[in-house]
């Protein structure tokens, strides 16, 4: 049989009508050409040696006439391809939220590549270890994805008569025979980067992240760290939030702060964190119950090598890890820190009995006093805050020793409308919330 197709090949190439076969590629996406870094294209047919095609930065390559003289007449062929690089190339906490909510029913997957994609341990199912695999390589445990290519890539005549189980797909094989016929055949490729659930990475780039156009906030402390002492940083979300799933990555100056762990929450448990000096990244879905303004999320010990201002050695990364906010299959939010940030405590709230006491009357109609005894002279802040964090009052003294008092009057906060103060004298402070009727 191969002689009887070897003369065939001399025959047609004789003729001058030898056909070469030309490989493209797309990304399931967009549709737009794979051209990024190093892919390789296996032939398999039944009984022989698989062979591999490799090309580099371009969309569209041949097959060599050579390589098709070593199968006999009649061998059929399937081809897929595989290609690494840039496993984080459209990867993030919406592929999270996506493959959640496949697995509860809420939005189903749709497209059979959206399931390649998803199946990011090439299990043939879709299940709670994907998105584990996924938070790994967003939050820095993974590099690469564990027995796994960056991307696959799929004989383009698949067919999937069965769109929730395209797992058992079947891609029909082609023959020599066409492959040799004129006009040159074209084979398309279909692209997956693997853990790119909903389609947003770039063909052509490393790394890719979905347009931003609205940003959340995050609620840090403005307070003075003392030197020598394990603190807790409390982080809380400001404004009014729905959220099922957020990303973040912390960054803080090793020079003036020694990062001592998470203290583990409800909504961000000790295995969504990974850190490397200098960096804290975190990523974790919440389902039950939604995020609402001043709900905690996060707690983080730190101890400062000398007396220093919070917000001065602690900062969200803003571009190598985008801090993203997901919910089902909503446009994703930025995350920000407040420009007011104020309103978490570090270590344990102070009581009455360290000489700061709660605002009274709460709620107020007119007025409401702050009232406090100064063992000696210190720097006194105020502050007030919307439910955004945005800053609405401001009062800062050094007052001393002795019962001191500080009024805030109704216009600071509007009739019906709930805020959070922050009292602070010297190294002792008090937080909570405002209401006025």
């Amino acid at each position: 049989m191969k002689k009887s197709l070897l003369l065939s090949l001399y025959f047609l190439k004789w003729v001058g009508v030898m056909a070469q076969v030309t490989f493209c590629t797309s990304f399931w996406g967009n549709g737009m050409p794979v051209t990024a870094a190093d892919l390789n294209i296996t032939l398999n047919a039944p009984g022989e040696t698989p062979a591999t095609i490799s090309a580099t930065g371009v969309p569209c390559f041949s097959l060599e006439d050579t390589l098709l003289d070593n199968y006999p007449a009649g061998t059929t062929l399937q081809y897929g391809g595989v290609k690494n690089g840039g496993d984080l190339n459209g990867v993030n906490i919406l592929d999270m939220v996506s493959i959640s909510s496949h697995i509860l029913g809420i939005y189903p997957l749709t497209s059979p590549y959206a399931f390649f994609a998803a199946d990011v341990n090439q299990s043939g199912t879709i299940t709670g270890f994907d998105q584990v695999h996924i938070r790994n390589l967003i939050i820095g445990k993974y590099e690469t994805f564990p027995n796994s290519t960056s991307w696959r890539f799929y004989q383009g005549n698949c067919m999937y008569p069965n769109p929730f189980n395209p797992f058992s797909n079947t891609c029909p094989a082609v023959s020599v025979e066409e492959l040799l016929a004129s006009p040159p055949d074209t084979l398309h490729l279909a692209g997956v980067k693997i853990g790119d659930v909903n389609g947003d990475a770039s063909p052509t780039e490393s790394f890719s992240y979905p347009f931003i156009s609205n940003f959340s906030q995050l609620l840090i402390p403005d307070i003075v760290l003392p030197a020598g002492i394990d603190t807790v940083i409390e982080i809380k979300m400001g404004g009014d939030l729905d959220l099922r799933g957020m990303q973040v990555e912390f960054l803080y100056d090793t020079s003036l702060l020694t990062f001592n762990g998470p203290v583990p929450t409800d909504i961000f448990p000790m295995v969504v964190y990974n850190a490397v000096p200098g960096k804290i990244r975190a990523a974790s879905l919440q389902i039950d119950p939604p995020i609402e303004p001043g709900m905690l999320l996060m707690k983080l010990r730190f101890t400062a090598h000398s007396e220093v201002y919070l917000p001065n050695a602690f900062s969200l990364n803003p571009s190598v890890l985008q801090s993203l906010g997901a919910y089902e299959l909503a446009p994703p939010r930025g995350i920000q820190f407040s420009s007011g940030v104020y309103h978490v405590s570090a270590a344990s709230e102070p009581s009455s009995g360290d000489g700061l006491s709660a605002p009274d009357p709460n709620p107020f109609s007119d007025a409401t006093t702050f009232s406090f005894h100064l063992e000696t002279p210190e720097t006194i802040r105020l502050e007030v805050y919307d439910l955004h964090g945005k800053n609405l009052y401001r009062y800062e003294n050094r007052l001393p020793a002795g019962d001191q008092t500080i009024t805030v009057e109704q216009e600071v906060l509007s009739s019906g409308s709930i805020g959070y103060y922050r009292l602070q004298a010297g190294r002792k402070w008090r937080s909570g919330k405002l209401m006025r009727w």
